[in-house]
């Protein structure tokens, strides 16, 4: 064993082809057929969960942790880069090691100092990677003898820290320094991508994308895929959550006499008072739904429904939810109220992607060669949701300046590389300001670390809602503080305080005066100092923000959703 994460973690951090820091060394996590598959007991069930057919699984682990072993294991990883340096400042000499991590502590072939990984790497956009080509970059204007030895160095020159301090020589009298070596095209006619991926046992047949240099610790070298569902009635309770307990062994594929003396055998030893029809009837309405693909805008929808309705629920549901009425004098805003104290949430890891987070799949970004499973986790915890009034909303998302604003963002979104062909709406933008804005206030209010709380936005034109929730691997989960938010006591208080909160921030008045901020420029009226929040809180990757359509701009707080509460 060489390390060990949480089981969480290798479904968002620490998946499949990314860099993993171990202590002094740097190992990718290897692709899911080299992974350990537990048995029938690690398979998960959601049948709302559709990913292209494939089982979900729990990553192999114990007691909530997984552990990163050489080639076999729980999860196995390869050596990646496979180019290290010498820490002698009076050696430095380069060399590279082979795919599988061997264990030990490489050492300096010539004067036995401990090696460094080398922090410079390259990828191209449709997911492949590969050492920084060090020969080629400095031998790119000086050709190479083949007859002539070729030992590389990497000498650091200068105290300015910079990249021009930075030189690559070679025994044969050429050098270059890094210098330049992260533009756009600094590659190009250096290498092209040869398809290279470490993570699996065979690489692609030629890729031939422009490389781009970048740094093994860089956030744009690996960016999670997952795909999320809440576990909602009918499938979170009752029969079916009794079906989920025992699928692996109702799920297997049999028929007839077989599969009625397997429900009878499973009913007898469970002690339930199911009958064998109606536990068969069940099991296969679960496999029909399985087979039926969704769209994220369905599952939201239903989720939606869900929220609204609340469901009391059995000791053995996975939700359980209670509407209550809006808090007295915020009615115009706020029209409904569903405490959420019981929630089940199931992510999917499903791919990854490199430079840009959510591109399309590819061979490059493949995770598994034959695996017909994916990582998946169920989490538990508790939220409280908030549907927004649709009759004040129609007014105010007709407000001529809020249109000038939102149309100017989704002037942005169109040439960013998150966009979806989605139409950006108002009140889409301004439930995901208000859910950073209580995300803000209920970490502190509730005592929660803001990164163990996460938002889920529904806006469409059948009505807007935020549900902010703990749904957290760890003990943060269902501690009942996040809930206690929506006594009634508590709740006008804290959206007022929120909104208010949101009325000013230590950036302005550049903050609310700047039309373009963050990454891609699809923030308006939003920075670190107001309204972003951990990544992992966060859906839409900390953009489409404006608190502006909240409570409007210093001098001009009329076109703001929620300014009556601002300026009391």
């Amino acid at each position: 064993m060489i390390g060990n994460v949480r089981r969480s973690q290798l479904i968002t951090t620490y998946g499949v082809g990314a860099i993993v820091a171990v202590d002094d060394e740097a190992v990718m996590v290897a692709g899911l057929d080299d992974w350990e598959s537990g048995g029938d007991q690690d398979l998960l069930q959601e049948p709302r969960l559709h990913v292209d057919g494939k089982r979900l699984r729990l990553p192999p682990g114990e007691d909530g942790s997984s552990f990163f072993f050489e080639e076999k294991g729980h999860i196995p990883v390869v050596r990646f880069p496979r180019w290290y340096y010498c820490s002698n400042p009076e050696c430095r000499r380069l060399d590279s090691f082979g795919r599988l991590f061997t264990g030990y502590d490489p050492k300096c072939t010539h004067c036995s100092a401990p090696l460094i990984p080398s922090r410079f790497i390259a990828v191209c956009e449709e997911g492949h990677i590969e050492d920084f080509p060090y020969f080629a970059w400095v031998h790119q204007e000086k050709r190479a003898d083949e007859g002539e030895r070729h030992d590389l160095f990497l000498r650091v020159t200068g105290g300015a820290g910079s990249l021009a301090g930075i030189v690559v020589e070679c025994s044969c009298g050429a050098e270059r320094s890094m210098e330049g070596a992260f533009t756009r095209d600094a590659l190009r006619g250096v290498r092209s991508c040869g398809g290279y991926r470490p993570w699996l046992r065979t690489d692609s047949d030629g890729c031939g994308k422009p490389l781009r240099t970048t740094q093994r610790g860089a956030s744009n070298v690996w960016f999670s895929n997952v795909r999320s569902v809440l576990s909602i009635p009918p499938w979170s309770e009752g029969l079916q959550k009794f079906i989920q307990t025992h699928w692996g062994t109702l799920g297997l594929d049999l028929e007839g006499e077989m599969l009625e003396a397997l429900a009878a055998k499973v009913i007898d030893k469970a002690e339930v008072d199911y009958s064998v029809e109606e536990l068969l009837a069940a099991v296969e309405a679960r496999k029909e739904e399985a087979k039926r693909g969704r769209g994220e805008a369905e599952i939201r929808a239903e989720e939606y429904r869900a929220l609204c309705q609340g469901r009391s629920g059995g000791a053995d549901a996975d939700f359980v939810a209670a509407v209550t009425e809006p808090p007295a004098g915020l009615e115009q805003f706020v029209d409904l109220v569903t405490v959420v104290s019981r929630l089940r949430e199931v992510r999917a890891f499903t791919g990854f992607s490199r430079l840009q987070p959510d591109r399309p799949a590819g061979d490059g970004s493949a995770i598994a060669e034959k695996a017909d499973w994916l990582p998946a986790i169920a989490v538990h915890g508790e939220g409280v949701f908030l549907r927004i009034n649709e009759e004040e909303l129609r007014g105010w998302e007709s407000n001529a300046t809020v249109q000038e604003r939102v149309d100017e963002l989704q002037g942005r979104w169109r040439r960013s590389f998150l966009y979806d062909k989605s139409t950006l709406t108002p009140r889409f933008v301004l439930a995901h300001t208000f859910a950073h804005a209580l995300i803000d206030e209920w970490s502190l209010a509730g005592g929660y670390p803001a990164a163990s709380l996460r938002e889920r936005i529904f806006a469409d034109e059948h009505g807007v809602g935020i549900l902010v929730y703990t749904a957290a691997a760890d003990s943060a989960g269902s501690l009942g503080g996040l809930i206690a938010q929506a006594e009634p006591d508590r709740l006008a208080p804290s959206l007022e305080e929120a909104i208010k909160r949101y009325a000013w921030c230590s950036s302005d008045p550049v903050c609310s005066e700047t039309r373009s901020q963050g990454a891609e420029g699809l923030n308006m009226a939003a920075c670190h100092a107001c309204a972003l929040v951990p990544e992992t809180s966060c859906e839409h990757r900390n953009g489409l923000l404006d608190r502006a359509l909240l409570v409007g701009v210093p001098g001009e707080r009329d076109f703001g959703f929620f300014s009556a509460l601002a300026e009391e």
